[in-house]
């Protein structure tokens, strides 16, 4: 049976060059079968396209799929390392996952998913990074336009140039 869901993400990535946030707020559904998590949900890019985001997770174990101009299938597994596609109309990499934390908890009306890894494309490091998930069940009857936003901030550490 699906549920509606609001679904709250924040991502964070800190690179050699400085850290920034990624926060996606998003309306979808999400269903349970077989001791297995569903959410899917659109989500907007900067330039106003969507991509459509699925989310099958269990305990240990999350796996992110994207769809749209930019497609990508990322499978996060406490402990392991894993690789991944990400196509863009400019090109494919590879992208590895090596996963530190999946810390998925499960309440009444609230899910929660916390993800720690490190990030590499084509084999070179990209980031460290995190990613905090809140899924809160909506209750029926209830009003839910279908919308999302992306709130983008981008904080850039100093660097000391030497002459």
């Amino acid at each position: 049976m699906n549920k509606n869901v609001k679904v709250s993400l924040s991502s964070y990535q800190k690179t050699d060059s400085g850290a920034e946030e990624i926060k996606v707020s998003a309306l979808g559904t999400y269903s349970l079968i077989n001791g297995r998590h569903f959410v899917k949900y659109n989500e907007k890019t900067d330039d106003g396209k969507e991509n459509k985001v699925l989310l099958k997770f269990e305990e240990n174990l999350l796996e992110m799929t994207k769809s749209g101009e930019a497609a990508s299938t990322l499978v996060f597994e406490e402990g392991i390392k894993t690789e991944g596609s990400y196509r863009t109309p400019f090109g494919a990499f590879i992208i590895t996952t090596d996963t530190k934390k999946v810390d998925v908890k499960i309440g009444k009306k609230n899910i929660f998913i916390n993800l720690e890894y490190e990030l590499a494309i084509d084999g070179e490091f990209v980031a460290d990074c995190k990613i905090y998930i809140e899924l809160m069940i909506q209750g029926p009857g209830e009003v839910k336009p279908k919308q999302s936003c992306i709130n983008r901030s981008l904080t850039i550490t100093e660097r000391k140039v030497e002459q």
